[in-house]
């Protein structure tokens, strides 16, 4: 190990500005070096928490879990490189990796934590090379302000008229709640939308009997289809009365000149609707057994 690392360190030298080490320095750094005590990673016990800036984002481990929560944000960038700052909850177990999360895209309003509108005015058209980025009038896709609470794992989301809001709390360590909450003053849809990580190839399972292997074939559910939950990859994670599951939900992939993307690149979504009867939701993750 020392070896390979002195090895690294020799590849990369020439970026290190600095005087260069002697053969007598060398020596002497063999002659008398010796190991001794280090500091600890931080979270290496299991408890963490980092706030950025002024609380612009909240890193926090809780036992084997592990929560980002962001609050920046922006307006639609026009560029197909700079992607939309749609997605602000990422939540990780260190037995199965990443499960809610997964960064962001263009073009794909079901990768929003929250929307507000008719998701169908957005989205990415096959052979279409150069696409308008900036949703129409009727959806908003990323908010208009974010406010977190780092020490509650909460965020506030402002869409328009809708305020938002999303709280994590990992205090068991096989079991995580995502809790969503929204208004519905405007008149329009609003819905929010749990990022679910795919691992392809998979199994996956749901609580009234129905399973399969993650691949190309399409997935949509509703919540009486699912019965109360949907499992995949060592999770489980619960299903909403009037939620549904969609399988893939693609990005723009700016990389390709009219942005197809291919299924494995894609999310499994939980989709969450609200109305003037129904202004929270409750989302329980659960760690089932080791992965394979």
């Amino acid at each position: 190990m020392q070896a390979r690392v002195a090895s690294q360190d020799a590849d990369r030298a020439p970026l290190i500005r600095g005087p260069d080490l002697g053969a007598d320095t060398c020596a002497t750094f063999l002659l008398y070096g010796k190991e001794g005590p280090c500091a600890p990673v931080p979270g290496a016990d299991g408890r963490f928490h980092f706030v950025l800036g002024e609380s612009d984002a909240v890193v926090h481990r809780a036992g084997p879990w592990f929560v980002c929560l962001s609050a920046f944000h922006s307006s639609v960038p026009k560029s197909r490189w700079i992607q939309d700052r749609q997605n602000f909850v990422s939540l990780f177990h260190e037995r199965t990796g990443l499960v809610v999360g997964g960064g962001n895209t263009k073009l794909q309003p079901l990768w929003s934590t929250f929307t507000v509108g008719d998701v169908s005015l957005l989205k990415h058209r096959p052979g279409e090379t150069r696409p308008t980025f900036v949703p129409p009038a009727g959806l908003i896709h990323v908010p208009d302000r974010v406010s977190l609470d780092a020490e509650r794992l909460r965020l506030t989301l402002a869409y328009g008229p809708e305020e938002c809001r999303v709280s994590v709390d990992v205090s068991r360590p096989d079991r995580a709640v995502l809790t969503y909450q929204a208004t519905s003053l405007s008149g329009q849809p609003v819905r929010a939308h749990v990022t679910l990580l795919p691992h392809w190839g998979d199994s996956w399972r749901t609580e009234s009997g129905r399973q399969g292997t993650l691949g190309d074939e399409p997935l949509r559910f509703t919540s009486e289809q699912t019965g109360a939950w949907f499992a995949h990859h060592g999770w489980r994670i619960s299903v909403p009365q009037g939620a549904s599951v969609v399988w893939p939900v693609l990005p723009h992939n700016p990389y390709r000149k009219d942005g197809r993307a291919t299924a494995a690149e894609g999310r499994i979504v939980l989709v969450l609707p609200f109305d003037k009867a129904v202004h929270r939701h409750e989302v329980v993750v659960e760690i089932e057994g080791r992965t394979r």
